[in-house]
């Protein structure tokens, strides 16, 4: 994510406030399933871990998308 985010600021990208956003928020919440798992609290592991991919895979199909789209058109 860092790459990709230098990649965003190098090319003065329009979202990237909220591209980050969602980028600290995934961070944020693996951190959170990652401590539940080390606390033994492995009940709500597999919804939160399957929000967590929802989430990420729905980063991927829009915001990724359009950062890419934005890059190879030039803006």
């Amino acid at each position: 994510m860092i790459v990709e985010e230098l990649l965003m600021r190098l090319n003065s990208y329009d979202d990237y406030e909220d591209h980050v956003d969602d980028h600290a928020y995934m961070m944020d919440t693996l951190r959170i399933l990652a401590s539940r798992h080390a606390a033994g609290d492995s009940e709500l592991i597999a919804g939160g871990a399957a929000e967590a991919l929802a989430f990420i895979g729905n980063h991927i199909a829009t915001r990724d998308r359009r950062f890419a789209d934005y890059v190879r058109n030039g803006r």
